[in-house]
């Protein structure tokens, strides 16, 4: 499952889900839509999505795709930003099918609780000049997922956030590289591709 930044499933996005299915052969990929195909075109608009977007709906979404996946498959997750915190909140709803749960410079879910539930690896691919993501939250995420006996792997990258998306300014492609060689790595190793 492939979850977008804030600007919701745009054409880059369905080209990612493309590309990601692509790279990891025989598998199913879904990019996941939270807004009801609406998409942003201006941080304003995402702004207004993301903010209007309420958790349950989404949780609601996210179990409708993995209803539709089947309770006989492996899954995994990937997001960037908000997309990356939708990764791991779906990875805890995806329980024992869980496999794999890759964030890029998602924000860290808080609340052990939920992090308790979760069932599969976590791979954090962090912006270190992110303001807004700051190493003691990435820690303490760490810490807690690491917590529930399952693996945290953290990547730092030299780069600012939303590092991996090309239509932002600060966009940086041997980070972004990088990131996703760690990424498609760790997908088909858990999901045993």
């Amino acid at each position: 499952l492939i979850f977008p930044e804030w600007w919701g499933v745009n054409d880059y996005i369905k080209q990612e889900a493309e590309r990601w299915q692509k790279m990891l052969g025989n598998v199913d990929v879904y990019a996941v839509d939270l807004y009801d195909g609406k998409v942003a075109a201006t941080p304003e608009e995402a702004k207004k999505l993301s903010t209007a977007l309420d958790a349950k709906r989404g949780e609601s979404i996210v179990n409708g795709v993995l209803a539709l996946a089947g309770r006989d498959k492996n899954i995994a997750t990937l997001g960037w930003c908000m997309g990356g915190s939708w990764s791991f909140t779906a990875a805890v709803l995806a329980g024992d099918q869980a496999k794999a749960c890759v964030m890029y410079y998602g924000f860290p879910e808080q609340d052990s609780a939920r992090i308790s539930r979760l069932q599969c690896d976590v791979l954090y691919n962090w912006a270190s000049k992110d303001a807004f993501i700051t190493k003691e939250k990435v820690d303490e995420f760490g810490k807690n997922v690491r917590a529930t006996r399952h693996e945290f792997i953290l990547h730092s990258f030299n780069a600012d956030h939303a590092f991996a998306n090309p239509s932002n300014p600060k966009h940086d492609p041997v980070a972004t590289e990088q990131a996703n060689g760690f990424a498609l790595k760790f997908l088909k190793e858990k999901l045993q591709l």
